[in-house]
């Protein structure tokens, strides 16, 4: 087996009965938007071919990554090792220290090993029928072929032996939650986790880019990239007079860090929107609307020389950002179950619209999507969260936000989606697209 590990923006494996040139032809076809230096596709036996985007020079490999590990070596070696050893998938204890923001994939002969790290930003999807079975790192090129697909969940892998006739999912980890008493605690295990998973995510950069819209999610992270010697780039996308061009300029002047802001008009919405309906769809006019953002916030990121992109999705799953969990708190639902549903949800199938989004010019990174940052949250009592007398919502990032000495203006108030608040979803609805 080849030792060496291809850094890819995407991978797709496809094995069939029958020739699978043509239909891997129309999928990678639907794939080249995303920004990689070479594209790699190699036939082997059994009409089966594997391709992937390059983001290096490095030689062919049938082992690869999409995304980082953050001890890359060690996890390399750990999870070589539980391949080599795994008997059908059954009975092996998978190695619990590895972490990282990832999707993985081996190729070998009849088989195919891929998992996703314990949470995970980088999609992975799966189609098996009668004829076929397609794993794939872009669900959209899967769907523009008329191919259903189903998402690998994170802290899962999967084990495919063609010859055995074996297809296995199984989950891996389980988040590990400790018993918090105070909001001291709450703070510190937070603030902790956040650090690590940005300092690990980010591991050799010095400059970084941030989306940014002056709200509580994107001021934290801002602040605390500052804390860790790290000089942030903060850019909004907006119409002019929005809430997020008034809000992202005077919270950035208080916290004296450049700020580029993006304009949307109606002909750069428009020209967006025609493009990234080509790839995620429009029938969601809430989806296009995050995309065309993200999208918009990484041009600007690559165009001014970063190759990194911090975004801040996955707080209000995690902390109770959503008005609709007040509303399930004053009803006496278990509110940090349906947190823990509603974050797998993104993880499974809204972050393919992010990563889709973003791919096309820099790396975008997600320092809420973290192993320690999500065990932090759920360890975390619901009360420190939500308060659905007072109608509060994320209150323990607002108190961090106040002990990282944050301005007022970054967390006094409970902000809008971005998609409002930025004027795109309402401008994008007035659009014959």
């Amino acid at each position: 087996m080849v030792q060496h590990t291809a850094k890819t923006n995407g991978y797709l494996i496809v094995k069939g009965e029958e020739d699978v040139k043509s239909l891997v032809e129309n999928i990678i076809k639907h794939t080249l938007y995303r920004k990689h230096l070479k594209l790699v596709s190699l036939d082997h036996i059994r009409n089966t071919i594997l391709a992937y985007l390059s983001l290096d020079w490095e030689p062919e490999s049938n082992i690869l990554i999409h995304g980082r590990f953050f001890d890359h070596q060690n996890s390399i070696k750990s999870i070589l090792n539980f391949y080599e050893n795994i008997k059908d998938g059954y009975d092996r204890i998978f190695p619990q220290e590895i972490d990282g923001d990832f999707s993985f994939a081996i190729f070998d002969d009849d088989k195919i090993f891929a998992l996703r790290s314990p949470a995970s930003s980088k999609p992975l999807y799966f189609s098996s029928g009668k004829k076929h079975f397609i794993l794939s790192s872009d669900p959209y090129s899967l769907r523009s072929n008329g191919l259903d697909c189903q998402p690998l969940q994170p802290s899962t892998y999967l084990y495919v032996n063609f010859s055995r006739n074996i297809l296995l999912c199984k989950r891996y980890y389980d988040y590990n939650f400790i018993e918090i008493e105070s909001v001291d605690g709450a703070l510190n295990l937070l603030s902790s986790a956040l650090k690590y998973s940005l300092e690990k995510n980010l591991d050799e950069v010095k400059n970084v880019a941030i989306a940014f819209s002056g709200g509580l999610d994107s001021s934290i992270v801002a602040k605390l990239a500052l804390l860790l010697n790290l000089r942030p780039y903060l850019i909004t996308v907006c119409l002019k007079k929005s809430h997020d061009y008034i809000h992202s300029e005077k919270v950035s002047s208080l916290l004296s860090l450049e700020h580029k802001i993006i304009e949307l008009d109606e002909e750069r919405l428009a020209l967006k929107a025609r493009l990234l309906s080509k790839i995620i769809g429009r029938e969601n006019l809430m989806n296009l609307s995050i995309a065309i953002i993200l999208n918009s916030v990484a041009e600007e990121a690559s165009s001014a020389g970063f190759q990194n992109l911090v975004i801040g999705q996955g707080a209000d799953e995690l902390f109770g950002g959503y008005k609709k969990y007040v509303s399930f708190a004053e009803r006496g639902y278990d509110v940090n179950k349906i947190l823990k549903y509603d974050f797998e949800k993104l993880q499974s199938i809204d972050i393919s619209r992010d990563d889709a989004s973003t791919a096309m010019y820099c790396e975008p990174v997600f320092p809420y999507i973290n192993r320690r940052v999500a065990e932090a949250a759920f360890s975390i009592p619901i009360k420190y969260k939500i308060n659905f007398e007072k109608d509060e919502r994320k209150i323990v990032l607002r108190k961090l936000a106040m002990e990282l000495d944050l301005p007022q203006e970054a967390y006094g108030s409970q902000k809008k989606a971005m998609q409002y608040s930025s004027g795109v979803q309402k401008a994008l609805a007035k659009l014959p697209l």
